[in-house]
């Protein structure tokens, strides 16, 4: 309790504008403790940050013009970036379509020795 009086207290020294950031940082029951952040606790907005990652691909192609005129030679490079986005799920399944056709050949093989032998 001391220790939130003292942040009250300290409050006083920002502008409303500060105090406001301030006082949304702490949680709702430290916010109603304290005078300074009472005018923000019924307000304070409810912030979800939601993360997804996207796996691409990106294809690069670059040109290269050149413009002579009498006086000078100029040559422009032009970089085009292409993503194309990579289906995760795909090429893993894929990947395991690849190995079991592997291990399955990989068992003929040792089969037909074995019938040979």
């Amino acid at each position: 309790e001391d220790d939130i009086a003292q942040m009250n207290i300290n409050l006083d020294h920002f502008q409303e504008e500060g105090k406001e950031d301030i006082c949304l940082a702490f949680p709702q029951d430290v916010m109603t403790k304290m005078n300074n952040c009472l005018s923000f606790t019924t307000s304070s907005p409810t912030t979800v940050t939601q993360s997804t990652t996207t796996t691409t691909a990106a294809t690069s192609s670059t040109f290269f013009s050149i413009v002579e005129t009498p006086e000078t030679t100029e040559i422009k490079e032009t970089t085009e970036i292409t993503e194309d986005p990579v289906n995760v799920e795909e090429i893993a399944a894929v990947n395991a379509a690849f190995l079991n056709a592997a291990i399955s050949l990989q068992f003929l093989v040792v089969l037909a020795l074995l019938l040979l032998a």
